[in-house]
């Protein structure tokens, strides 16, 4: 129990989000590269565009899979509150992720079937790099989110009264 807390720990907000911030970073970079060279330098790479939009993409699917994890994506919960029970609200939440879970799993496998048909496509400004490698980050970060709702649906599950459910 202690270990597999401490995998999810590390997995969800060490590694998550260094992951995340890296790109980031790698995105910053690229853009800047990219504009160097088209402005200052008065010539244009093809690769910069074409790689700073595919590592955007991904850049954005993990960070999505970071707000899961923290809780930070937007809702219109206001009404809920106000109109249910604490427990029809977690009735009603439990639902909501089970319903989310299932649209998140048709994700993962729609992203590696996609990213299975695409595997050897590459781009001419990038030849080196597959395209199947930069849509696996749908599958990966899809699967990411159903491991951090799925800890969020056990906590509602065992939900003991006074307890704050996402601080796990």
């Amino acid at each position: 129990m202690i270990f597999r807390q401490r995998l999810l720990t590390l997995i969800g907000k060490y590694f998550l989000e260094w992951v995340t911030g890296a790109l980031f970073v790698i995105l910053l970079i690229v853009v800047l590269l990219g504009i160097l060279d088209r402005y200052l330098f008065m010539f244009g790479w093809g690769w910069p565009e074409h790689l700073a939009r595919l590592t955007f993409i991904v850049c954005s699917f993990f960070a999505a899979a970071v707000v899961v994890k923290d809780d930070e994506h937007f809702k219109a919960d206001f009404l809920i509150k106000e109109l249910l029970s604490p427990l029809n609200q977690r009735r009603l939440e439990s639902v909501t992720i089970i319903m989310i879970m299932g649209i998140l799993i048709f994700i993962i496998v729609t992203g590696i079937k996609l990213g299975i048909a695409n595997w050897d496509q590459r781009l001419s400004s990038l030849p080196k790099m597959r395209m199947g490698l930069f849509q696996f980050a749908i599958p990966v970060s899809g699967l990411l989110m159903v491991i951090f709702y799925s800890r969020r649906l056990y906590a509602i599950l065992r939900h003991k009264k006074g307890e704050d459910t996402w601080k796990l």
